[in-house]
């Protein structure tokens, strides 16, 4: 970083020690500022929430989500492929809101 002044005076010129120090004092801020910054962001983010964007399946209908996953496996142990699942849920009536299909 260099910081210079509207004279055009180097502030971050190695050869000063004044100047030295300006420059390491004027990185601190720009350091702790830039922590305040994040704190305060992660705290928005964790009051707010997922931020933009549509919701997933899993936030509107989560119990859906959870037949399906039920649905996987079959008493045998067997796995169901992705059709068979949906298929499943097509019968029950669980089918996409605005198209309806499985």
């Amino acid at each position: 970083m260099r910081l210079l002044t509207a004279a055009g005076d180097d502030l971050c010129d190695t050869s000063d020690p004044l100047r030295v120090m300006m420059c390491q004092i004027a990185g601190a801020f720009a350091q702790y500022e830039k922590a305040r910054l994040v704190v305060r962001l992660r705290r928005a983010r964790e009051v707010k929430g997922k931020m933009g964007g549509r919701k997933s399946l899993a936030e509107r209908r989560p119990e859906v989500v959870e037949l399906a996953r039920r649905l996987r496996h079959t008493r045998s142990g067997k796995q169901r492929s992705l059709r068979e699942i949906s298929a499943e849920l097509a019968q029950r009536g669980l089918v996409a809101e605005k198209t309806g299909r499985p």
